[in-house]
């Protein structure tokens, strides 16, 4: 506790005295922690971060008059509707998904509508990258047969492919993806497009469109000329939507381990770990892949230093929450869960920093 006070004093100090535009961060930063200590805002936290997200987007839309706002404000809804919410109100069946699942065509479009998408921009960005371009197009082809193949909800369409095996194909979109990454550190031209189609492989194939709306989301925050810290607040608070916006909340029984196994025969204790840590974490780097690839390298910079103080802070906080709350009811039923999330929302920022600056280097 004594160890979590006095990070968090230093943390929320150094983002306060480092720079002007962190200040609206810091008392983001303190609303957020100071929710934590109620069990039921643990529970529901995604309404913090879905009405935060709506409320910015609604303040630049009025203060700027701009329609993309509004669209944005809208986006974030549709997306707050998607997948079952929170732990209290999850077994209801009041949105996108279940009712996806009742029309595989409609499902299937959506996937092929996001892949085209993350193309069509991805294309415009590479001009000068004609392997990109054809590894790109290749790549989101063989994305949409196997999901056609592996998703439960499409195995009519999927009879029309019976002659291609699943772990095969998965192994040969990885290698791919891969190549195209590299084509692109080659033209000093590094697009989000590859490690989008990667986040749409290890997503569910139903979040393929939330993947796709939160790329759409991003690029329009990245190119717009907000202040600084209009834009850092705006993007530490999607990364967070984005989580539970692909139907995570805070308890291990919502990971999701159907894509867990992509590209292999059997078990494999470090490669099924790391895509379970890709299908839990696909939101949340899908924006914030996003962002570093499209937005400058200035401020790029400043989102990974932000959010990375943004996970110190919260996880210093939690560890004096539950010192405080240890004899509290839900302790090892809502705190325990979310401090172990933390964890692992910390670690992701860790591994973020070599990647965001290999990202930042290359472009």
């Amino acid at each position: 506790m004594i160890v979590g006070i006095m990070v968090l004093v230093v943390s929320v100090g150094f983002l306060w005295a480092s720079v002007a535009y962190n200040r609206p961060i810091v008392l983001l930063v303190l609303m957020h922690n100071m929710s934590m200590y109620a069990s039921s805002f643990v529970e529901e936290e995604h309404e913090f971060w879905f009405y935060m997200f709506a409320g910015v987007s609604i303040y630049l839309a009025i203060q700027q008059r701009r329609l993309p706002w509004i669209i944005i404000a809208s986006c974030s809804r549709l997306l707050y509707m998607w997948n079952p919410k929170g732990i209290k109100y999850n077994h209801l069946n009041e949105n996108m998904r279940h009712l996806l699942a009742n029309y595989p065509v409609s499902q299937t479009g959506l996937l092929v509508l996001s892949l085209a998408a993350i193309n069509a921009h991805s294309l415009a960005v590479r001009r000068n990258n004609n392997v990109g371009h054809g590894l790109l197009i290749f790549c989101s082809i063989a994305i949409c047969i196997y999901k056609l193949q592996q998703d439960d909800a499409t195995n009519v369409l999927a009879l029309f492919l019976p002659w291609l095996p699943g772990t095969w194909l998965a192994r040969k979109i990885f290698v791919m993806l891969t190549i195209t990454i590299l084509a692109d550190i080659s033209c000093k031209k590094v697009s989000a497009g590859p490690w989008m189609l990667l986040m749409v492989l290890v997503a569910r194939t139903h979040n393929a469109a939330v993947i796709g709306l939160l790329y759409l989301m991003t690029n329009a925050i990245a190119s717009s000329k907000l202040h600084p810290t209009t834009t850092l607040s705006a993007v530490i608070c999607l990364i967070h939507m984005a989580f539970f916006a692909t139907g995570n909340t805070n308890t291990i029984a919502t990971i999701d381990l159907t894509n867990s196994f992509i590209g292999f025969d059997e078990y494999s204790s470090v490669g099924s770990g790391i895509l379970t840590f890709l299908s839990t974490f696909c939101g949340p780097l899908s924006v914030l892949m996003t962002f570093l690839c499209e937005s400058s390298a200035l401020t790029g910079t400043q989102t990974l230093v932000s959010f990375l103080l943004f996970r110190v802070t919260a996880i210093a906080n939690l560890s004096i929450v539950v010192t405080v709350l240890r004899h509290h009811l839900f302790i090892w039923s809502v705190f325990s869960p979310k401090y172990l999330y933390d964890l692992v929302w910390l670690t992701l920022a860790f591994i973020c920093i070599p990647i965001s600056l290999f990202v930042l280097v290359s472009k």
